[in-house]
């Protein structure tokens, strides 16, 4: 049987809970971001061909990573999701847009209790992508999480700019900033996790129209605000990859607890078969859920 077989096979069948799974606190999830650069579910396929030990490489960087929820992003579905993260602790969950290469989606621990949402297709303007959306149920509470990887090409422009990649940008983001209004309206915790293939430093536009506080739940945290990339060697150190925290959601980070996993040096061989992206993560810890609370 061939291995893409057996790793689509496996993502049917379900698993018992896995012993590194099983160490998840109830109240605590540890979220994460990474654009996995065109990875194929085969070995020398695609548009970044790689081989079985480049798969070997990334695998062991998300065992390091050791994330309970990843956005992920450039993933051509769960099967080569599987290759990178053993489907034996992790489920997927992936935009439903089939000919698309770059979808987005999400690994996640399977001790946890997800619900898969209806794909954010508005997003996907001009063949871009659609965003993935979820529900994860966390110590008797709830925090819903959206990957986005916006158009490229427009990282500090003016918004108005008539480059075509902010054009799109420019009509990507009301459809942003609706899924968030429309989230803090229900004053649901929510986190918006992926590439948004822009810069948020001082003087940009397209930060404060989704930081406007309106309703009250959409005063948002970027956590890589303020912090510098060090990714392959700070070859880009302003970071696009973001994690933006809901006003709720906020209070749950933990402080410290921000990292960016950076590759080896020795494996700078590998740069342009391992990712351009470095993973980034936070720690967010839910306040206890009170007896005189629930209904």
């Amino acid at each position: 049987m061939k291995l893409c077989s057996l790793i689509g096979l496996l993502l049917l069948v379900g698993f018992p809970p896995a012993t590194e799974a099983a160490e998840i606190r109830a109240d605590e999830l540890r979220l994460a971001t990474w654009n996995l650069y065109w990875l194929s579910a085969e070995p020398a396929s695609g548009m970044v061909r790689r081989s079985v030990d480049d798969y070997a490489h990334l695998r062991e960087y998300a065992r390091q990573l050791d994330a309970d929820v990843i956005a992920l992003q450039e993933v051509d579905g769960p099967e080569a999701a599987a290759r990178v993260f053993d489907p034996v602790i992790y489920a997927f969950h992936f935009t439903s847009d089939g000919g698309n290469r770059q979808k987005t989606g999400f690994a996640w621990k399977r001790t946890l209790k997800v619900e898969p949402q209806p794909d954010l297709v508005e997003l996907a303007i001009s063949r871009t992508r659609r965003g993935a959306d979820i529900l994860v149920h966390l110590g008797g509470r709830s925090i819903r999480l959206l990957v986005v990887h916006l158009k490229s090409g427009c990282f500090d422009d003016p918004m108005g700019s008539s480059k075509r990649a902010c054009s799109v940008l420019n009509r990507q983001l009301p459809v942003l900033e609706s899924w968030i209004d429309a989230r803090a309206a229900e004053s649901v915790p929510f986190a918006v996790l992926g590439d948004f293939n822009r810069r948020f430093v001082d003087g940009d536009t397209f930060w404060p129209e989704l930081d406007d506080l309106e309703p009250a739940e959409a005063d948002l945290t970027a956590v890589t605000q303020g912090r510098t990339s060090e990714c392959w060697g700070g070859r880009y150190p302003v970071y696009i990859d973001h994690i933006v925290l809901s006003r709720s959601a906020g209070l749950w980070l933990l402080p410290g607890s921000f990292r960016q996993q950076l590759y080896d040096p020795a494996d700078i061989s590998r740069r342009k078969v391992l990712s351009d992206h470095c993973p980034v993560a936070v720690t967010l810890r839910a306040p206890e859920v009170r007896l005189s609370s629930l209904p």
